[in-house]
């Protein structure tokens, strides 16, 4: 049996024209959409912060939202993996 093949690309760019299966985002606890998670939320309709707004997404460490057919993204999904508190993230926490 073939193992899954898993291509892993880091991007400073926008986060929207980011292509592939998923675009994976992290977020911190108690997020603030500013900046490219900002435009990220812009760019799918707001849809983060109204996850936000309803306690569905709170950025808490393993916390993880998937979003299948979201428009505005090139990605085909978008999944969104909370990484905790920020002063206390540590690689550690982050391999959890």
């Amino acid at each position: 049996m073939q193992e899954p093949v898993v291509d892993v690309q880091l991007s400073n760019g926008s986060l929207a024209a980011a292509t592939g299966d998923w675009l994976v985002v992290p977020i911190a606890e108690e997020p603030q959409l500013t900046g490219t998670l900002g435009e990220l939320d812009g760019a799918v309709g707001e849809t983060l912060g109204r996850l936000i707004e309803a306690g569905d997404l709170t950025g808490k460490l393993a916390e993880t939202v998937s979003i299948h057919d979201v428009p505005g993204i090139e990605a085909t999904r978008l999944m969104v993996v909370g990484v905790g508190k920020t002063d206390e993230l540590t690689r550690a926490k982050l391999n959890q």
